[in-house]
């Protein structure tokens, strides 16, 4: 018995140590035409983005990466959707491969940035799915 407590403390530490999908979800309440920014830091292949827009809003959701790697630029959005960024993969001579695309991997900030349209404040909702 002692043996398979053992062993399952194992098994539960190695599958934690594995990680998964992780979903950091950004808040912003944007006053109008005002431009809000945040930023986290991400680890790992970002595999979705969604947004999710007020009712009535229209706003432009911006993802870029520290080094300048834009994720997600999209601009009159009026409804939530879900976004599955994908980038050229390229050979290990830096060369691009032609059609071969995967998810971009992510090591270090990332900044969102909302943009809104209207003359109220709304609340939009980023959510930025990574696996690592």
């Amino acid at each position: 018995m002692k043996k398979m407590a053992i062993f399952a403390g194992f098994a539960l530490l190695a599958a934690a140590s594995f990680g998964g999908m992780i979903n950091r979800n950004f808040l912003f309440d944007v006053a109008g035409t005002n431009t809000v920014e945040k930023t986290a830091t991400i680890r790992g292949d970002v595999a979705t983005i969604s947004v999710e827009v007020p009712d009535g809003a229209t706003g432009t959701v911006s993802v870029v990466t520290a080094t300048g790697e834009t994720l997600l630029n999209k601009s009159g959005l009026a409804a939530s959707a879900t976004y599955h960024p994908i980038v050229q993969g390229c050979g290990n001579n830096g060369t691009a491969v032609s059609n071969q695309y995967q998810r971009p991997a992510v090591s270090g900030p990332v900044t969102v940035t909302v943009t809104g349209t209207g003359t109220n404040t709304v609340t939009y909702k980023v959510g930025v799915i990574f696996e690592n």
